[in-house]
């Protein structure tokens, strides 16, 4: 009976290390875009005037550095800034996503 439970064990601890979550969002060179790294509505699909951008990319998978390649210092100061400021970053760099925001003005531009 022991034996039984040890190997069902080893079975799960093994199902549970080859799943993996994703290191990092990749969605290629964003300065290439057509609105460069501010959002736009055709490339944003069905994110765009999603206010909560943290509902669909997780903090922990922003920002990362390419596997394979050196620490950005710029990267790094990214992160400290979403962690600071959280969502409230996003829009410096990225836009408004089409949510209208408090004076008026909105559009992801």
């Amino acid at each position: 009976m022991a034996l039984r439970i040890l190997c069902l064990l080893g079975c799960l601890l093994g199902l549970g290390c080859e799943r993996q979550e994703p290191s990092a969002e990749e969605y290629g060179n964003l300065v290439d875009g057509p609105g460069g790294v501010r959002l736009v509505e055709s490339e944003h699909g069905e994110g765009w005037s999603q206010a909560d951008c943290f509902l669909c990319h997780p903090r922990k998978n922003l920002h990362l550095d390419p596997p394979g390649t050196v620490a950005s210092p710029a990267l790094a100061g990214v992160r400290r800034l979403v962690e600071e400021e959280g969502q409230a970053s996003c829009t410096s760099c990225h836009g408004a996503n089409g949510v209208e925001v408090e004076n008026g003005s909105g559009g992801g531009a």
